[in-house]
């Protein structure tokens, strides 16, 4: 039960970092007049070479929360409906 509740969490933390990467990296991206600014930007703000590596980081910490918050989602309505038997 405890580890169903820490994977809900640690996907759920997951996916509000990935999209708070992705959001950073497109106002990165959008945000600045020329390329040396947002490389600028970017290395200073984002510890990447580019903004879009900031968005592929993003996305992938994304996929990987929703991945894992599913998982223990699933595996707590299996433990929860295997108690009420």
């Amino acid at each position: 039960m405890f580890a169903f509740k820490l994977g809900k969490w640690v996907g759920i933390l997951a996916v509000i970092l990935g999209l708070l990467r992705v959001a950073m990296g497109l106002f990165i991206a959008f945000g600045t007049e020329d390329l040396e600014a947002m490389e600028l930007a970017s290395r200073t703000f984002l510890g990447t070479k580019t903004s879009g590596e900031a968005v592929d980081q993003g996305t992938m910490a994304f996929v990987v929360g929703l991945v894992i918050w599913m998982i223990a989602e699933i595996g707590q309505r299996l433990e929860d409906s295997d108690d009420r038997k």
